[in-house]
């Protein structure tokens, strides 16, 4: 991880310097630059058994489907406020194209552009659910890799919350016409999260 985040960093400067982490993606989303990422760890984070188990008891399959994504990190800032990320809810898809599309033509449409020249393309194609109306179900995971305890920083996750997201998709219906249909990744701004 310290790899991926140290390119876009000076070989000249410090890499302890405070300052640094500004320029790798982290003081906005925690996120390590807006491509996916294409080490060997990342690679052999995402086969490991235990992992593929856990999505297959999800999905009720053992044939899997993997997509590609990043490295997040997210400091503690209680003793470093500066380090903070912003307040954000963002859903890695468009709920409202995922509950009122009545097929998935959209979602090929998409997908049929993607020639993965560019790293981002990954990130596209990761954005890309299809469409509940024919069923189709995705997951997304995060793997930790080391323990987290209470005074770390971490990323907020709503437990159970594909069980009500239909639910808010539909009562939060003006957000749509803020974000749009179309956008397929949605980060709300924070005066735009919902109570």
């Amino acid at each position: 991880m310290e790899t991926s985040a140290a390119k876009f960093i000076p070989p000249s400067v410090p890499r302890d310097s405070e300052g640094n982490w500004r320029k790798t993606g982290l003081v906005q989303e925690g996120i390590i630059g807006s491509a996916s990422l294409w080490t060997r760890q990342i690679l052999l984070n995402r086969q490991t058994s235990a992992l593929h188990a856990a999505f297959a008891a999800i999905l009720q399959t053992e044939n899997l489907l993997v997509n590609h994504d990043r490295y997040g990190m997210f400091r503690p800032v209680k003793e470093h406020p500066e380090r903070a990320t912003m307040t954000n809810l963002h859903l890695d898809m468009n709920p409202w194209s995922y509950f009122e599309d009545k097929d998935n033509s959209e979602q090929f449409e998409v997908l049929n552009q993607l020639r993965y020249r560019s790293a981002s393309d990954w990130i596209t194609e990761n954005n890309e659910p299809g469409c509940a109306a024919i069923g189709e179900l995705h997951v997304q995971g995060l793997v930790n890799l080391a323990d987290n305890q209470e005074e770390d920083g971490g990323f907020w996750l709503v437990p159970g919350f594909h069980k009500y997201l239909e639910q808010w998709t539909h009562e939060h219906q003006a957000l749509s016409n803020i974000y749009g249909r179309w956008n397929r990744f949605n980060l709300f701004r924070e005066g735009d999260i919902p109570e």
